[in-house]
């Protein structure tokens, strides 16, 4: 806010303004003019209104404004450093946060790539099985084949042979 803005708001000119805020110490800025802030448009308009409603304001009340002044621009040089305190809490949070998220990052590209070599060997597990099941059958089928004798007739218990026969046996000789 601007001196001219400030004389047009309470109501007197200029010059008014500049030597209320000379008597109260007002801070300045780079090219000279003065700072109107919040605190001191408030403390202004205060005064001027009183001013108006006939109250006289004496040294007294405005040495009074001055140290009311001097007191807000101290708080708010604690506010001012709270601030800052908090903003680098603010920015390590931050970079705590991005740390968090580059791990988790990394973590869900780990746990896709794990997927995918677990899918891998859950075929080829697959594969395996069936190979296995396959080479089991043919390997029973083997031993069936080999255990398996040829079937030959069974012997009949033998006969002793009759005196006949013994003796013609004899005579072939």
């Amino acid at each position: 806010m601007s001196v001219r803005e400030l004389a047009t708001e309470c109501g007197v000119s200029v010059q008014a303004v500049r030597k209320w805020c000379a008597k109260n110490n007002v801070e300045r800025n780079a090219q000279g003019g003065y700072l109107i802030s919040d605190e001191v448009r408030i403390l202004a308009v205060k005064h001027y209104r009183e001013r108006k409603d006939g109250k006289k304001v004496s040294k007294k009340d405005s040495e009074n404004v001055s140290s009311q002044l001097s007191a807000l621009l101290k708080q708010l040089e604690v506010k001012d450093a709270q601030i800052a305190a908090k903003d680098e809490q603010i920015a390590a949070r931050d970079a705590q946060i991005a740390a968090k998220d580059k791990q988790i990052s990394a973590l869900t590209d780990a746990v896709s790539s794990l997927t995918e070599q677990n899918g891998k060997l859950l075929d080829t597990n697959k594969a395996l099985s069936a190979a296995t099941a396959i080479h089991t059958a043919a390997d029973k089928k083997e031993a069936l084949l080999v255990a398996e004798p040829e079937y030959e007739a069974p012997q009949q218990p033998q006969k002793k042979p009759s005196r006949w026969q013994r003796l013609l046996a004899a005579w072939r000789g």
